[in-house]
């Protein structure tokens, strides 16, 4: 890599790393303590990702500020899954299984989208599943081997990892078609009763909207 890869690209390539299997939380935690270690002050992202589990991870490392360039956080994706190559913890099949367009392609380019939402669902483990749960309420929807894609919307794809989508990439052109594709899903979650939560966020990260089902925010929950 020609350039060192800032907070943001390199939790962007833990993010990818977490979904194609190529580490665990745990690698995200060491990461987290080792830049509180470094840091003159403490940021909150930092304590998220200090203490995160298997299951919040990756949308704690989408939260880590700043915008990632892309080709960057490619390179750096590389660089992690070599060296878990080289100590033998995946074969070449792994590697070939990893999906390097997702790095390229992700909603999160700068300049693409100008609203985001980022999210967490609790259930349906699989893809097809969640699919399924989104066609049967009335969203178009399909599904690979490792996310499911919501054909109603300007850019909404859930990523899954450890049997749980884990990780929400979305994002659309301007901060009132995000809301209408967040609304929109999260319409449908509700009424599968499919446990969920979307932050939307607008021009300079100010997140305009929460939305949820059975997760309410701490201040909510008390």
């Amino acid at each position: 890599m020609t350039d060192k890869p800032s907070n943001a690209e390199i939790a962007h390539a833990l993010m990818l790393a977490l979904k194609s299997g190529l580490i665990d939380h745990l690698v995200v935690r060491k990461w987290a303590d080792e830049i509180i270690a470094a840091s003159d002050s403490t940021e909150p992202w930092m304590l998220d990702l200090s203490f995160c589990s298997p299951n919040d991870a990756a949308f704690h490392l989408c939260k880590v500020p700043s915008n990632p360039r892309m080709q960057v956080v490619h390179d750096t994706l590389i660089v992690l899954a070599t060296a878990v190559d080289e100590s033998g913890a995946i074969d070449w099949f792994n590697l070939r299984d990893i999906d390097w367009a997702s790095c390229i392609n992700a909603p999160r380019v700068p300049g693409n989208y100008h609203a985001i939402t980022y999210g967490e669902v609790s259930k349906p483990s699989t893809p097809a599943e969640l699919a399924s749960a989104l066609i049967a309420n009335g969203v178009s929807a399909d599904y690979n081997r490792t996310s499911t894609r919501v054909l109603d919307c300007s850019g909404f794809r859930f990523c899954f990892s450890d049997g749980y989508a884990n990780c929400l990439d979305a994002g659309a052109k301007n901060i009132a078609q995000m809301l209408v594709d967040a609304r929109l899903v999260s319409k449908a979650m509700n009424n599968a009763g499919i446990k969920h939560r979307f932050e939307v966020y607008g021009h300079n990260d100010r997140q305009v909207e929460y939305l949820h089902h059975n997760w309410p925010l701490r201040t909510e929950a008390g």
